[in-house]
């Protein structure tokens, strides 16, 4: 995923550390650059992104809206070349509410006040090899790392993780 990623938004190291040490207590396997010369999410504009070959039980998002929450929908195209479409909807990172989605980061950030990040989880229903994921076309909507749950086929799901 580190090629797509297109913009910069936490150019601060303490910033980034606290994300990664949110990341780590919430147990999610995302990834997140500490280098703040190095581009930290995805603006959303229909690209596609190749995944690690495996079946998967769910996919997890890291991001955030601007502008209000915003929507889409991402493409999961696995190798039989099946689609499952996701409706996602990220709320604005202005959001201190209290709702459904995860709250992973929530921080100060200088001159902005405080903002947050948030974990979308959804269960894949093809349990077949994913190829790619097409990312929705909303400019709008920021992704910081993504992550899927493996299969167990010996039983059930892990939380193992494959960060792309």
């Amino acid at each position: 995923m580190k090629k797509h990623l297109n913009s910069i938004i936490f150019d601060d190291t303490d910033i980034r550390r606290s994300i990664k040490e949110q990341i780590k207590i919430s147990d999610i396997p995302f990834e997140i650059s500490m280098n703040i010369d190095e581009n930290d999410n995805i603006i959303c504009c229909n690209q596609t992104i190749d995944v690690n070959q495996g079946i998967y039980s769910r996919i997890l998002l890291l991001g955030c809206s601007f502008w209000g929450d915003q929507f889409g929908h991402l493409d999961i195209i696995y190798d039989d070349n099946h689609t499952e479409q996701l409706y996602i909807d990220f709320p604005d990172w202005y959001y201190n509410a209290i709702s459904n989605v995860q709250i992973i980061w929530s921080g100060e950030i200088a001159n902005e006040g405080k903002k947050s990040l948030f974990c979308l989880s959804y269960p894949l229903k093809h349990k077949q090899n994913i190829k790619e994921i097409k990312l929705p076309n909303n400019s709008d909507i920021r992704i910081f790392s993504i992550a899927f749950e493996k299969i167990n086929f010996t039983g059930g799901d892990v939380s193992s993780g494959n960060n792309i």
